[in-house]
């Protein structure tokens, strides 16, 4: 009991931080949208270059973590 009573102050303690997995779903679905809105309205041309300046920008932000 009281091994889990440590473990659970912890956890409150613990500074809040997202989870890199989270984080990344959340970049995915909004790729995705970005990748959907640009197939639609935009044509194929504009999908690549836009998909090409979305994996550029996350490549950038996840070396800046490292």
């Amino acid at each position: 009991m009281r091994f889990l009573a440590i473990e659970t102050f912890k956890v409150k303690t613990a500074p809040k931080q997202k989870p890199l997995a989270l984080d990344f779903f959340k970049k995915f679905f909004l790729a995705k949208k970005i990748f959907w809105f640009a197939t639609v309205h935009l044509g194929q041309t504009a999908n690549l270059v836009l998909s090409i300046v979305v994996i550029g920008a996350n490549c950038r932000i996840n070396s800046d973590k490292i």
